[in-house]
């Protein structure tokens, strides 16, 4: 994807075209936004703009709300509307038919002409393009958590910027959805989109759509299915560790949201998966929250190899998910004993044996 500056934005809608033109990369410029605000709101009309304190522009079509703080040096500029708890922090510079919405807090950014940050947004050390819109509760974050240089993920490349603070560079025309977080370094092209609750790492391409994985099916191996349970039987399946991929032929099997897939599933030995257990809202949750916790760890593990953490310390993480993984294992291979297994051996189903049998067997290896 290009990610330079001319490939991103129309310079023609900004007071900082000129300044935005010297530089390859738009984040090149953001630690320049301050200096330039301070010396173009002196050069603009004052039949036109009025500075309203010291070092704060504002244009005289602009709407500014009575509850909102303009901290210096900033510029708001034509038709602008700023609304009520908006907090610009300073080095803003806003250009015309923006909006700036309820409790908004900007902090050195550049909104080009006609962009809506209406409710609820963070935008810290970025620039929005030509009519690019977050919706409501989306936000920038500008800063690593492990406070390192920030880097731009592009085509599995990583570009240093040398930047400890960036937040996001929105090219023309973006819409990011409702709640969605853009990362450190996130780029996006011109024309694409966000779904909402999206959390965007890197780069975007132009025109394209990111979002949050939907659930997805694969196909498992139909003889095997059919021997295993019927002509006319439907595993549901879940799987522990990641990757998806699809087998040629087969019966469809839905796997749910965060559910996650060998290579080897079209081939795997499965339990009955025609049986059911009956759980108590109680049992439910003790799980679910024994998963919880593990799904946690896993995120952690993921986000210290993308922050190439020390490998000692992430083994010591992979330790303590393997531990929590096989405390569910343990709590939930009780209660199968003291359920299933004692009601089918008192029912005559010496199967029931032999199942249980297999099944610790696998969990020793």
């Amino acid at each position: 994807m290009n990610l330079t500056t001319m490939a991103l934005l129309d310079l023609s809608h900004t007071l900082a075209g000129d300044y935005l033109a010297q530089f390859q990369y738009p984040w090149e410029a953001l630690d320049g936004i301050k200096d330039l605000i301070l010396q173009l709101g002196p050069s603009l009309d004052p039949a036109e703009y009025e500075e309203r304190s010291p070092g704060v522009w504002v244009h005289k079509t602009a709407s500014v709300a009575p509850t909102a703080f303009l901290g210096a040096p900033c510029v708001i500029g034509p038709g602008t509307e700023v609304r009520h708890c908006a907090f610009l922090r300073g080095s803003a510079l806003v250009g015309a038919g923006c909006v700036v919405g309820n409790s908004v807090e900007l902090k050195n950014v550049i909104l080009f002409d006609g962009v809506q940050t209406p409710h609820y947004n963070y935008v810290g050390d970025s620039i929005l393009g030509f009519k690019s819109h977050m919706g409501a509760g989306s936000i920038t974050s500008n800063v690593k958590s492990d406070k390192t240089l920030v880097t731009v993920r592009n085509e599995g490349e990583r570009l240093e910027t040398g930047r400890k603070k960036f937040g996001a560079i929105l090219g023309d025309h973006v819409e990011v959805g409702c709640n969605s977080v853009l990362n450190p370094g996130s780029v996006l092209g011109r024309n694409a989109s966000v779904y909402p609750l999206s959390s965007v790492r890197g780069a975007v391409p132009p025109d394209a759509l990111s979002k949050v994985p939907e659930p997805s099916f694969i196909r498992l191996n139909r003889a095997h299915t059919k021997a295993r349970h019927g002509e006319n039987s439907l595993c549901r399946v879940f799987f522990l560790n990641e990757g998806l991929t699809n087998t040629p032929g087969g019966y469809m099997i839905r796997i749910p949201l965060g559910g996650i897939l060998t290579k080897e599933a079209s081939a795997m030995e499965t339990c009955d998966c025609h049986k059911t257990k009956e759980r108590s809202e109680e049992e439910v949750k003790r799980l679910v929250n024994r998963l919880n916790r593990v799904e946690g760890q896993i995120r952690g593990i993921r986000g210290m190899v993308e922050r190439s953490a020390y490998c000692p310390d992430i083994l010591a993480q992979v330790a303590a998910a393997s531990a929590a993984l096989n405390a569910f294992a343990k709590e939930l291979l009780s209660e199968h004993i003291r359920t299933c297994v004692t009601r089918d051996i008192r029912e005559g189903k010496d199967e029931t044996v032999e199942e249980l049998l297999c099944t610790l067997q696998k969990l020793m290896k």
